[in-house]
């Protein structure tokens, strides 16, 4: 037979089947001599009941075991022969030609699943018939449990009375006891069917939120964003020309637009002519531009004095100061070189000393009240969307004497703080827009600080095979937003309300205001959800209305005119950064529904528990951390630039107490600083951390110790595995609580059956019952048989 198949990568053929499965038979019984010889020998537990019972009774016949030492010895050689055995497979394995090694792995992963999946299961149902045909009993016991138990017991045991009627109610007790199972049965159904409607909703939603999200993003965004940056060269290469991320000189700035960016903008064909056939495109053969791009730059106003000493005022002068929204230079229009601009007729002004407003450069947001606010984030200052540009307008050549022309004329001098190249492409093979946002800020300091964004959005959704799927899961989004929004408002202000009514006597104004809002968290995380959701929404619309905008833009003037698709890209990431944190707290919200789950229930109960010592935990945090952030950036934030700031020395030590960070540099700059941040290491690292794990280690001891604080909304889940059991016809005795034992007790290990309840309950009480008739508190053995008991317990 040589026929070959294949599963999980591995091909085999049927002689491997066949010894794989006479392999699994042949170590049959060497798996059997592990269980025999343990029910030779006794535990630890079971010897020191035997010991106890023939300490009291020397006649006593118990069945014989193999020594306790014995036990130990063989348990510990078969661990170690089973690992020594599996380590000398694997060597012989190694050791092997490469086709005998192959053909060793094949027949022994074969050889594993058929003695995991068939032949160990079929050898454990075979000893079980057999072991159960002979002695029934040992369905619910073991040899010696029945000759220390007095197993007939039950069958001597009379009925119980009748219970006493109760005058005062009317029934009987056992009718009481009815009533409180019904009441306690339809509390579980409510909170079952309240669950399975949470979970429902739930999992509805988070279908809706992540098939929106598949289907939005894809690899190839990122793709065409490393192919942008690539052909702009914004990345420095070995022996490659001068790239933009590398420019600290006004001098490479020209040379990289000239080298880099001109030849990019527009097609060109091996011999560098331009390709007429693709007009528009990009030097990469794929990406339209969308309109022209421009570069701009924003000025100061030149100071008449430097702002000095008396002393050193006669040796410093042409003197600038950093961008502000107050000295920036908004002179409507310059002459060449900067120089005061005097009108000619028929002569019209240079362009690029004509200050354009925001309103021109398409930057202005939303609102008129914030329009002065930043249009550009760079890594010093924010910086508006008006200043002086210059369009990347004509063939390569053109461009390029431009840009020589503009550095002749020196049009960028010593009051120029930021110079912006803003340009934007799209890519209609996998329908990406690509907004390029290149910054060099200089502040008064001198040096050049470049920053590039390469955002690949996509900001048409609706085209390609996906367009309807798409349109229908925003459609469903949007529902959705609007219904948690509504729904989750109403929840949480009515909430609010009732929260008022019911304030602490003697809570302060902060308690109190906090105890209003916060009072109920996971009220206030679903309002959060709302929140985010409808502004997730109103991003949506705003986003469809500005890309209609910028394509009627491009429509109407053939592409020729300059497009910012920065307002477009901001309103796309802020659907996106709003729809991920709908994702992150309604994923969250499955700790609240699952706490029905006994492990995830201990847990929320431990973090409630621990609330106020977290707190008073996490002050003491803050402010250490507070005093080694406040001494590290006393000392260094003017040497290193992960210490320039709070904020960032804040990310740093963050970092750094998750073990990511960088001593070096501050043992060579101050030994003062290097002691401070080896010691805040320690004291985070080995002395915070583990403070805050042992609180809540504690709690959760303390919850896991004390049913109290335990809660019983896990009762649902043996609700919900009875109701399985009997719809399908498989509830039996032995699924059936024990009599009288509540709900709240199920923690607890119940027995199997009433009879083996009864009959080891029996034997505990009387084991350690306390004999009266002397002072010692003696441990009286229990008789030996049902016959010699005292009167019967009614069960």
């Amino acid at each position: 037979m040589s026929f070959l198949q294949s599963a999980f990568g591995i091909s085999y053929n049927i002689r491997d089947v066949a010894y794989a499965l006479l392999l699994s038979i042949i170590i049959l019984p060497f798996t059997s001599l592990l269980p025999l010889m343990k029910s030779k020998m006794l535990s630890y537990d079971e010897l020191r009941e035997v010991e106890l019972i023939k300490s009291r009774d020397k006649d006593t016949k118990l069945p014989s075991y193999w020594p306790f030492a014995l036990r130990e010895i063989l348990q510990l050689l078969l661990t170690w022969l089973t690992i020594g055995f599996f380590i000398l497979d694997v060597s012989l394995a190694c050791s092997l030609a490469e086709d005998a090694s192959i053909a060793f792995t094949r027949r022994y992963v074969i050889t594993l699943f058929f003695w995991i999946a068939i032949t160990e299961p079929l050898k454990g149902m075979l000893c079980a018939y057999i072991i159960l045909k002979k002695n029934p009993s040992h369905f619910i016991s073991c040899e010696f449990d029945e000759a220390i138990l007095p197993l007939d017991y039950v069958d001597n045991c009379k009925p119980a009375p009748e219970c006493l009627r109760n005058d005062v109610v009317g029934t009987t007790e056992s009718d009481l006891k009815q009533l409180q199972d019904n009441k306690d049965k339809k509390t579980r159904e409510e909170l079952f069917f309240e669950t399975m409607r949470e979970v429902a909703c739930l999992l509805a939603s988070l279908v809706v939120i992540m098939g929106l999200v598949f289907y939005y993003r894809d690899n190839t965004g990122f793709l065409y964003q490393q192919q942008v940056r690539s052909l702009l060269n914004l990345e420095q290469i070995p022996y490659g020309p001068v790239a933009f991320g590398s420019i600290n000189q006004i001098e490479q700035f020209w040379t990289w637009a000239n080298d880099s960016l001109a030849p990019a903008l527009l097609a060109s064909w091996y011999d560098g002519g331009p390709a007429w056939a693709m007009r528009g495109f990009a030097n990469d053969k794929v990406s339209r531009a969308m309109g022209i791009g421009h570069i701009r730059q924003i000025r100061s106003v030149p100071l008449s004095q430097c702002y000095t000493v008396p002393q050193l005022a006669a040796y410093s002068g042409n003197c600038t100061r950093d961008i502000t929204f107050g000295n920036e230079d908004r002179h409507p229009q310059y002459a060449r070189g900067w120089k005061p601009y005097v009108e000619v007729d028929g002569v019209d002004p240079p362009a690029e000393y004509k200050y354009r407003t925001a309103d021109e450069h398409q930057s202005a947001y939303l609102f008129s009240f914030v329009t002065r606010h930043a249009a550009v984030e760079g890594r010093l200052h924010s910086y508006g969307g008006g200043g002086y540009s210059v369009l990347l307008k004509g063939t390569p050549l053109q461009i390029q004497d431009t840009l020589k022309r503009l550095k002749q004329e020196h049009w960028i001098d010593k009051n120029t703080r930021v110079i912006l190249v803003e340009l934007s492409m799209y890519n209609a093979q996998v329908n990406y827009f690509a907004v390029v946002e290149l910054v060099i800020e200089i502040p008064a300091e001198g040096y050049l600080l470049p920053s590039s964004w390469v955002e690949a959005v996509r900001l048409i959704k609706y085209q390609g095979r996906d367009g309807d799927i798409i349109m229908t899961f925003e459609f469903l989004y949007i529902a959705f937003a609007i219904f948690s929004f509504l729904k989750n408002t109403f929840y949480y202000g009515t909430n609010v309300v009732n929260a008022f009514k019911t304030l602490p006597p003697k809570g302060g104004p902060i308690r109190n205001f906090l105890y209003i809002l916060l009072g109920r968290f996971w009220d206030f995380v679903d309002f959060f959800v709302g929140i985010l959701a409808i502004c997730s929404v109103i991003a949506f619309f705003l986003r469809q209305q500005y890309i209609e905008q910028a394509l009627e833009n491009f429509a109407a003037n053939n592409g020729n005119a300059y497009i910012n698709l920065s307002q477009q890209r901001n309103m796309e990431l802020m659907f996106t950064f709003c729809v991920a944190g709908v994702v992150f707290f309604v994923s969250c919200k499955l700790i609240k529904i699952l706490r029905f789950n006994r492990r995830i229930a201990f847990l929320a109960d431990t973090l409630d528990y621990a609330g106020v010592s977290i707190t008073d935990f996490a002050v003491v945090f803050v402010l250490i951390i507070c005093a080694f952030n406040a001494s590290l950036y006393c000392l260094l934030w003017n040497k290193l630039e992960s210490y320039k700031s709070a904020v960032a020395t804040f990310e740093t030590t963050t970092a750094g107490m998750l073990g990511k960070f960088v001593v070096a540099d501050i043992f060579q700059i101050t030994m003062l600083g290097s002691i401070i941040f080896m010691i805040f290491m320690y004291t985070g690292t080995l002395f915070l951390i583990n403070i805050f794990v042992m609180i809540v280690m504690y709690e959760f001891e303390q919850v896991r110790n004390d049913s109290s604080r335990q809660t019983n909304q896990y009762e649902i889940i043996d609700h919900i595995q009875t109701k399985v059991l009997r719809s399908i016809g498989m509830y039996g005795r032995e699924n059936v609580p024990a009599c009288y034992v509540r709900d709240s007790m199920k923690d607890y290990e119940l027995l199997t059956t009433l009879t083996a309840k009864a009959d080891l309950l029996l034997h505990r009480v009387l084991r350690w019952r306390i004999n009266y008739d002397n002072d010692d508190d003696d441990i009286v053995l229990p008789p030996r048989r049902a016959q010699d008991m005292p009167d019967p317990l009614y069960l």
